[in-house]
């Protein structure tokens, strides 16, 4: 009789408190709340129906991203791509004033990051917003670290093209992109 690493409690508890990471990625590259949760739904799903398979507890966080990914992906197989801008889950909690100013640029940025590839709003969620190193992401998505450093650079170099045209305002103060942990 085989032991199995995870048992049926214990990895249930697992997947409840990394929902809301993947839901972020599946929202940052879907912009669509309700296509987010059921990616979300769907990966956790197929998750819990393998997880007997799986014994390397320490990889278990690119397992998640794969098996998510591996969601995108059939999702993009079975339907064509549409773009939604709604944020208004992101919106800060402060001043009128600044939750106005807040709510515009996420929704510049969004529109710009919607103009992306989808590799490339991949890759800029996976390694930006979600801090993974290049050796998971290569993993995630089942690519070369060198083309994880390549397509960044390139949708990086991309997205500051198009919020430059987008947001004028901020280059003419000499604003740059820069990652924010």
């Amino acid at each position: 009789m085989t032991v199995y690493f995870w048992q049926n409690k214990k990895f249930q508890s697992y997947l409840e408190q990394n929902w809301q990471r993947l839901y972020r990625l599946a929202y940052a590259w879907s912009h669509d709340p309700q296509l987010a949760s059921d990616l979300v739904q769907e990966a956790l799903s197929r998750s819990f129906k393998s997880h007997y398979q799986f014994e390397n507890e320490k990889a278990l966080n690119v397992w998640l991203y794969k098996v998510l990914v591996n969601c995108w992906r059939d999702h993009h197989r079975q339907r064509k791509e549409t773009i939604d801008i709604d944020d208004a889950g992101l919106e800060a909690k402060s001043s009128p004033e600044h939750d106005h100013a807040q709510h515009q640029l996420q929704q510049q940025i969004m529109q710009a990051m919607a103009q992306l590839k989808s590799d490339h709003r991949q890759i800029i969620t996976l390694v930006d917003l979600d801090e993974l190193n290049y050796t998971e992401v290569a993993d995630i998505l089942g690519i070369a670290v060198g083309t994880v450093m390549s397509r960044l650079s390139r949708a990086r170099s991309q997205l500051r093209e198009i919020i430059k045209l987008q947001m004028p305002s901020l280059a003419k103060q000499g604003a740059d992109i820069r990652r924010i942990k």
